[in-house]
C-alpha cells in the first residue's frame, strides 16, 4: 500500500508545480475508440491456468485539465470489454471468458515536445463490472452462463503507456498503447454451472484463494478539442 500513497504524493506535487509555474489551467475533451487485447491471470484450484488473448474493443470520452503545456490530467469515462480465453486440453474444450466493464481512469500525461508531442500516459483506473460471462465449446455444445455470482462488481487497475498527439488546426489527433494490469481478485466464492436445458453439465466451484485478475493491451485512437482558455 505505501507505494500507492507514494504515488498519490508524487501525483499532487506535480500538480501544485503546474499550477504554480503553468499559464493556467486550459480544458480539453475528446473522444476515442479501439482495440482492447485482453487478458487475464487466472489460479484455481492453486493451478495457474493457461489463459490466451481476446481481442475486445473499447470507446469512451476524454476530460482534461492541461497544468502546463507538457503536463495534463485526464479521466475517461469508458466502457470496455474484457476478459480471455482458457483452453482445456483433457476435455479437449475452450472456455471465453467476457466481461463488459464501465471504466474510468485517473490519468497523468507527460508530453515531450510542442507540435507533433509524443507522451507517456499513467494512472489508476477504477472499473465495474456490468456483465460477466462465459461460453463453453464442448463436445460439439455451445453453452453460455452467468458469471455474476463469482465475479465481483469492481475492479482497480493500474494504466501506463505511451502515444503521439499530432495537431489537426484547433484539435489534436492521437494514437496511443496502453497496457493495464489489474489489483482486484475478481474472484468471490461460489459455484458457476454449466448446463444445456435441464441438464447440468459441470460445475466449476471458486474458492477465495482463486485468482482472476484482468489485464490486456489496449490500442486505442481519438481526437480532442480545447474547451477552455
Amino acid at each position: 500500500m505505501n507505494k500507492y500513497v507514494l504515488s498519490a504524493i508524487l501525483l499532487a506535487l506535480i500538480c501544485i508545480n503546474g499550477y504554480a509555474f503553468g499559464s493556467g489551467p486550459k480544458y480539453y475533451a475528446g473522444i476515442f475508440g479501439g482495440l482492447n487485447f485482453a487478458n487475464m491471470d487466472v489460479i484455481t484450484r492453486g493451478i495457474e491456468q493457461r489463459m490466451e488473448f481476446r481481442q475486445e474493443h473499447g470507446i469512451g470520452g476524454i476530460l482534461g485539465l492541461h497544468l502546463n503545456p507538457n503536463i495534463s490530467l485526464q479521466i475517461e469515462p469508458s466502457y470496455l470489454k474484457k476478459g480471455g480465453l482458457l483452453k482445456i486440453d483433457e476435455i479437449n474444450s475452450n472456455v471465453n471468458i467476457r466481461f463488459s466493464t464501465l471504466e474510468i481512469p485517473l490519468l497523468l500525461k507527460i508530453g515531450f515536445g510542442n507540435r507533433i508531442q509524443p507522451y507517456l500516459i499513467t494512472g489508476p483506473t477504477l472499473g465495474y463490472n456490468i456483465t460477466a460471462q462465459s461460453e463453453l465449446d464442448y463436445d460439439m455444445l455451445n453453452i453460455n452462463v452467468d458469471m455474476m455470482n463469482v465475479i465481483k462488481r469492481f475492479d482497480f487497475g493500474i494504466d501506463w503507456g505511451g502515444g503521439v498527439s499530432i495537431p489537426l488546426g484547433t484539435a489534436s489527433f492521437f494514437l496511443e498503447a496502453r497496457y493495464n494490469f489489474g489489483i482486484t481478485n475478481l474472484v468471490k466464492e461460489g459455484v458457476m454451472e454449466f448446463g444445456f436445458g435441464d441438464t447440468e453439465l459441470i460445475q466449476i466451484p471458486f474458492e477465495n484463494n482463486d485468482k482472476f485478475k484482468n489485464k490486456g493491451l489496449k490500442i486505442m485512437t481519438g481526437i480532442i478539442i480545447p474547451i477552455g482558455k
